[in-house]
């Protein structure tokens, strides 16, 4: 008996490492080494992904020592693109592609730009300061136009560390923006 199965798009489903370790260093603008940075690993889901799952996710964090080094394991998903966000106080996020099909990512020396800032302020509809309003940043839209998105799915719960909240005056400052 012959089964023939027409699809209109071929979809292999992907088998990969269970886990990946990642590692790099990270500088500044100067080449200076950058301590108590956040580096993180998400998998975004593919555009026909056959095994849907959120369009986010979490896999793996980890933290740069005193000279800017990291290296931590994360985990890894079938059919997903990875990516990894760092952020460092005082710097502008970045984000870089990864394949972690070969078991370990080494990503070198990352260097990072200094950050941009966001200020403004927030009044209510009667032209009053908003007071203790929470202001998250949920994606970017980067060059290029890729839309790097750090949701959860826990609604309302972001992953990424960009929050601010405003003051008794409405006003408010976000930090850690790339330009």
């Amino acid at each position: 008996v012959r089964v023939h199965l027409r699809h209109r798009h071929r979809h292999r489903y992907r088998h990969r490492p269970a886990k990946v370790v990642v590692s790099g260093t990270l500088l500044g603008d100067d080449g200076r080494s950058i301590s108590n940075a956040t580096i993180y690993v998400f998998g975004h889901q593919r555009q026909h992904c056959p095994f849907p799952t959120v369009p986010c996710l979490e896999l793996g964090r980890g933290e740069t020592d005193t000279r800017g080094a990291f290296s931590f394991e994360s985990a890894t998903m079938s059919d997903t693109n990875h990516q990894v966000c760092v952020i460092a106080p005082g710097f502008g996020a970045r984000f870089l592609e990864i394949d972690p099909d070969e078991g370990a990512v080494k990503l070198g020396s990352i260097r990072l730009a200094k950050q941009q800032d966001v200020r403004g302020k927030i009044i209510d509809p009667e032209g009053k300061p908003a007071k203790d309003v929470l202001i998250e940043v949920r994606s970017f839209m980067m060059p290029g136009y890729k839309l790097n998105w750090f949701g959860s799915t826990n609604p309302g719960k972001v992953l990424r560390p960009i929050v601010a909240k405003t003051r008794a005056d409405g006003s408010f400052e976000i930090n850690g923006i790339p330009k």
